[in-house]
């Protein structure tokens, strides 16, 4: 093979391979990038479900932007799309996972679900108090009845 030339043909081959995909790849965070600030702006001038379209595009070219993800879970959580919020906040705390004021969005829409989710709420609840935050002084009162009885609180 190395003889014949064809060895260095087929570096080189492998070679262009490898810029192509690694320009593909930027490519691909710059149009992620164009449509996640199509979508802020049109989330600032509330027009929902057009950002939540904005967010979709991004996630189509660059589906591990975790920065997108919060994003369109924010959006999600305010269309009342629980349980869409949820998997983008589930993917967004894998990556940041001492975000409290995310752990809240997740609780709530959790706790918005029909049925509701009182296990998974009150876990995000009990995470967010281990991280250090009082609930009752960040004024969300009425915990300890909702979570009474739920794996970490009241000693179980």
């Amino acid at each position: 093979m190395y003889r014949s030339g064809l060895f260095a043909s087929a570096v080189m081959s492998c070679l262009v391979s490898w810029a192509y995909a690694d320009t593909s790849m930027e490519a691909a965070k710059t149009v992620a990038v164009t449509h996640f600030r199509k979508g802020n702006v049109l989330k600032q001038k509330g027009r929902l479900p057009d950002a939540e379209r904005e967010y979709d595009l991004a996630l189509s070219s660059y589906a591990d932007a975790a920065n997108v993800r919060l994003a369109r879970g924010q959006v999600r959580y305010l269309l009342k799309e629980y349980q869409g919020a949820i998997e983008d906040f589930d993917f967004y705390l894998a990556r940041v996972p001492d975000d409290a004021e995310i752990l809240l969005l997740r609780s709530i829409s959790k706790s918005s679900l029909k049925p509701e989710d009182v296990v998974g709420s009150c876990a995000d609840l009990l995470q967010i108090k281990r991280l250090g935050v009082s609930l009752e002084n960040a004024g969300i009162g009425g915990t300890d009845k909702y979570c009474h009885g739920q794996d970490g609180w009241d000693g179980n």
